[in-house]
């Protein structure tokens, strides 16, 4: 079910998100919340879907985890790290990691760009 303070938590975590986004879930610690960040430009809903359930499985996890009864949710665009070309990683497995360090490690270009997030937290 949609909660009006999750919705406003979302807000607030893609404000705190986009100040450093090189760093996932930055500042997520502060909060008592389940939290997925995506990426959904390009995609129609439906398509964004079957991306997500095939291409980010511990996201998806998340997202249909039984535990959480409650969610909200911010759009916004805002900085990120984007992959130049291919990488054979297509997710950040937990909070607190570096993302270019991440993707360099996993031999992958990255470059700053600017994209359409997807804020969920959930309880």
């Amino acid at each position: 079910k949609e909660s009006p303070q999750l919705n406003a938590i979302a807000y607030s975590r893609f404000n705190t998100l986009v100040e450093n986004p090189e760093i996932s879930h930055y500042g997520i610690g502060t909060y008592n919340v389940g939290e997925e960040v995506l990426y959904p430009a390009g995609f129609t809903p439906q398509n964004y879907i079957t991306n997500v359930q095939n291409t980010a499985p511990l996201h998806w996890q998340g997202l249909v985890n039984p535990m959480f009864s409650y969610y909200g949710y911010y759009i916004g665009s805002g900085p990120t790290v984007g992959i130049i070309g291919s990488c054979p990683t297509t997710e950040i497995p937990g909070p607190n990691i570096n993302v270019t360090e991440f993707f360099q490690q996993q031999g992958c270009q990255t470059e700053m760009m600017t994209s359409t997030w997807l804020v969920i937290d959930m309880s």
